[in-house]
């Protein structure tokens, strides 16, 4: 009985999600730990990867608050899930950014299948935004995503901006990712990935995830595009996750997150 509320409870909460899918596309980033990561963010397989790659992300479901102290102060707030069984899944997200003088609100609906090593993805994004003084504004595309993980050795791929009818000349353009990684050692993982763009040079990225005990996680990683560096350190005390990320920027003030997440059951 208590297995059967907890399903129905799930499916509440998705369905609530998703019936808010109208006209958005996704904010950049959804915690301290995807900040630093980047493109690799699908490696750390938390609900919030599936946001980055839909064939990612465990199943599952996560919250999410965020304040993130840069240019501005920007409080960022997340409702992720995956569900499904061992074959095929869905996924649900919700975002919402609220500063003084600008609001946000990033939506994602989609589904995956997996057999063994391969998992596949698609995505539906959405984004809502408000400037003072300005018109609203909104943007939507789709994603396709593939992961191929043996264990020690991980594949991800990413196609988005690929909704054709809803780009413009200087807004959304294809653009689309590939991560690999492998385990060093049981406790270390590298990894490296490269975005290619229409019209610019692509952007790389090196990253390294080491745990130093059990809950408590290091993230180095570097790109290029601008050069910039960002170290993550999180702790997890079992559902719970506490994170704070600092990143360089060679011209604008640095950026520093501060993230406190759960995993709801």
């Amino acid at each position: 009985m208590l297995h059967r509320d907890k399903a129905t409870v799930s499916l509440i909460l998705f369905l609530s999600i998703s019936s808010m899918l109208f006209c958005l596309e996704p904010l950049p980033y959804a915690s301290p730990q995807d900040l630093c990561l980047g493109i690799l963010t699908p490696l750390s397989d938390n609900p919030s990867a599936a946001v980055i790659n839909p064939a990612a992300g465990q199943k599952g479901f996560s919250s999410s608050l965020q304040y993130i102290s840069s240019m501005s102060e920007l409080p960022l707030y997340g409702l992720h899930a995956v569900l499904g069984g061992k074959t095929f899944s869905v996924l649900s997200g919700v975002r919402l950014l609220d500063a003084q003088d600008y609001t946000a609100q990033d939506y994602t609906v989609g589904g995956g299948w997996q057999l063994g090593w391969l998992r596949l993805g698609a995505s539906y994004n959405a984004m809502f935004d408000r400037i003072a003084g300005y018109n609203s504004t909104s943007q939507s595309f789709c994603k396709a995503g593939l992961v191929l993980d043996t264990g020690t050795t991980r594949l991800d791929a990413v196609a988005e901006n690929l909704l054709p009818s809803r780009r413009t000349a200087g807004e959304i353009l294809p653009e689309s990712s590939f991560c690999l990684a492998q385990w060093l050692a049981p406790v270390v993982q590298s990894g490296f990935g490269v975005t290619l763009y229409k019209h610019q040079a692509p952007t790389w990225r090196f990253s390294t995830r080491t745990f130093i005990y059990s809950g408590w996680e290091n993230i180095l990683t570097w790109q290029n595009n601008p050069s910039q560096y960002a170290f993550c350190t999180v702790f997890s005390v079992k559902r719970l996750q506490v994170s704070y990320t600092v990143k360089t920027h060679p011209e604008l003030t640095w950026t520093q997150a501060i993230g406190l997440s759960y995993k709801l059951p």
